[in-house]
């Protein structure tokens, strides 16, 4: 399939968008048998930047050099409850939180504080409510106002491209 994209389009105009997690490991393992996959760019999401794996694993880092391998990270304003639930989350377990902990932990707060606002259960009223709720509500990500599509309107990212030895920062919204 990207050798037909390649053929159409040329490699420069092509790239893969890869979204998952730790599987991918294996796959860049495997890679050096498929003859146009390192030839165009790939891209990631927070699952992939920062992983270690792209400067141990030989295939890894093949791999990364020939794609100019570039992730986004989600990043944090510090507040504090993002401080809370570090501190709550490395007590528990001596690990430190993703992104999707802190969205995970917001989303809680969000639907829990909309349900005792609204006194209801209702899926239509929580709907309606939740935007409004959201947009008086700080969380562990920050702000959450939300867009008229349900997204974070506030959410910051940085783009990250692996380096020589390590990630390197690359740009930032």
């Amino acid at each position: 399939m990207i050798g037909n994209l390649i053929d159409e389009h040329g490699a420069e105009k092509v790239g893969v968008f890869y979204v998952g997690t730790d599987e991918f490991l294996p796959m860049m393992q495997t890679m050096e048998f498929y003859e146009n996959v390192s030839k165009v760019r790939w891209f990631s999401t927070n699952t992939q930047s920062a992983k270690t794996y792209f400067f141990e694993d030989p295939s890894a880092i093949e791999f990364a050099k020939a794609t100019q391998f570039t992730a986004t990270r989600s990043i944090t304003s510090d507040n504090n409850i993002k401080d809370h639930v570090d501190a709550q989350y490395l007590e528990m377990y001596n690990a430190t939180v993703s992104t999707y902990g802190y969205a995970a932990y917001d989303s809680i707060w969000l639907l829990g504080s909309t349900i005792l606002q609204t006194q209801s259960t209702d899926t239509n009223t929580l709907t309606t409510a939740i935007p409004y709720v959201a947009s008086h509500m700080l969380g562990a990500s920050g702000d959450l106002t939300l867009t008229e599509y349900g997204d974070l309107a506030t959410a910051n990212f940085e783009v990250w491209q692996v380096g020589d030895d390590d990630w390197v920062r690359v740009g930032a919204e």
